[in-house]
């Protein structure tokens, strides 16, 4: 129920003034002239639904009995018996009628008004909950490939360890990749953190080719337990782009991922390749494809490609293509899928920077 059921109106200013125009409606019906003046009698519908509009159902009642119990006092007692009683208890009823049915209709719009809050209130309970969920699983997602190289570099260091052979060089050498990948991680949880707190992305200015390194290195385990190759092409070689990089990097990732899973799902297939290139497409755009010699996309994954939480993987979460979607429009960039001639693309266009990208658009 709305918060003002069940009481009258609360005593205020706008209260006093409410029963002061009460009053002086009834001083210009009976005392304003030597006879009463059944016509002022509408006057009193003024304050009467002035006190229903601001109180609702509650305020009118006490309003209407004020004014009744006024009514009999003035009638019985101040003013001559010739004054005919029936006639203005009938404009009682009429005002009576009145003022309880706009009071009804406050009291049902100040319900409609709980109802609607209420339903916003369980909106935004049900939102935070779905961002809560989406957050959890987003960073479930990022963590999970670089904790998980850490653990293969840490398992690559116990072998090597165990080995008669033992190389200080390469036991070093997985410690600190193992090393880089934790940090990795926890660059991911505080960049995470920070995009909650402030709303912004940390952009800086990088080469697309030291990009595309830092994602093939974090994705070195996952490739060679694949047997897939990678290949890039840049053109030009020193072009840069201005973005988030680690959130470019889990662009990569991603959509590298899916490449060895899809080459690895493919019936009869040993190995495989994937191509990263990018290509100026203006003074101002980067385009980047991701292909793999997989079995392409299937025509619903065209048609509704970033459903999130929707996976045909074993054990997927089904986020990192919406993942994707999200982290390139946050860079003002686009995404979208194809079939090519070696299986399937993943386009996107990136913002780029330096006086590169304008030479190779101008040849």
């Amino acid at each position: 129920r709305s918060s003002s059921a069940g009481r009258g109106p609360p005593l205020s200013w706008e209260a006093l003034a409410q029963y002061a125009a009460l009053c002086l409606a009834l001083w210009l019906i009976f005392f304003e002239s030597p006879t009463p003046q059944l016509y002022r009698f509408y006057l009193l519908f003024l304050p009467i639904v002035w006190i229903a509009l601001r109180s609702g159902l509650p305020g009118a009642c006490v309003g209407l009995l004020a004014t009744q119990l006024s009514l009999v006092v003035v009638i019985e007692f101040l003013i001559p018996s010739t004054v005919n009683t029936t006639v203005y208890q009938e404009m009682m009823l009429i005002l009576a009628l009145t003022g309880l049915s706009v009071g009804c209709a406050v009291m049902e719009r100040q319900q409609a008004e709980y109802n609607l809050r209420l339903q916003q209130d369980a909106h935004a309970r049900l939102t935070r909950l779905g961002s809560i969920n989406e957050l959890a699983a987003t960073m479930a997602h990022e963590i999970n490939q670089p904790l998980s190289a850490a653990a293969t570099y840490t398992r690559l260091l116990a072998e090597e360890l165990g080995e008669t052979d033992f190389s200080i060089a390469a036991a070093r050498q997985s410690a600190d990749k193992a090393n880089a990948q934790v940090h990795r991680a926890a660059t991911v949880i505080r960049k995470l953190r920070d995009l909650i707190q402030s709303g912004r992305i940390e952009k800086t200015r990088v080469a697309i080719a030291d990009v595309f390194q830092s994602a093939l290195a974090v994705m070195e385990p996952e490739l060679r337990r694949a047997g897939v190759s990678v290949v890039t092409r840049i053109e030009p070689r020193s072009a840069t782009i201005i973005g988030d990089v680690l959130q470019i990097e889990q662009v990569l990732i991603n959509l590298l991922r899916n490449a060895c899973d899809a080459i690895e799902g493919a019936a009869g297939r040993a190995g495989g390749q994937a191509i990263l290139s990018a290509i100026c497409l203006s003074a101002n755009d980067l385009e980047i494809v991701v292909r793999d010699s997989g079995p392409g996309f299937r025509s619903d994954q065209l048609s509704f490609p970033f459903v999130p939480f929707s996976t045909t993987k074993a054990g997927g979460l089904g986020i990192g293509l919406s993942l994707c979607r999200s982290i390139v429009e946050r860079h003002d960039g686009r995404i979208w899928l194809e079939n090519g001639p070696m299986g399937a693309e993943v386009h996107f266009t990136l913002t780029c920077s330096g006086a590169d990208c304008d030479e190779e658009v101008s040849r």
